[in-house]
């Protein structure tokens, strides 16, 4: 799920840890700061600020960004 920026992630921090909830901090992936967590039914939910993708950017088939060569 996509939060607004880095800022509002935080705010989803403190809501988790002043509800007990076991997350795993904002880890900085590649795609943007992201936290991760489970709700009641084990089910995974992603909490992430997303980075504007450069021009002529794609998702290959492992979800990996592949950016063209400068030039």
């Amino acid at each position: 799920l996509q939060v607004a920026d880095r800022e509002e992630l935080e705010r989803w921090v403190e809501h988790l840890d002043d509800c007990s909830v076991d997350h795993s901090g904002i880890i900085d992936a590649t795609w943007g700061p992201t936290v991760v967590f489970r709700d009641p039914d084990n089910i995974q939910i992603e909490l992430c600020v997303s980075n504007p993708s450069p021009v002529g950017s794609s998702i290959d088939e492992r979800g990996r960004l592949q950016v063209p060569p400068e030039g």
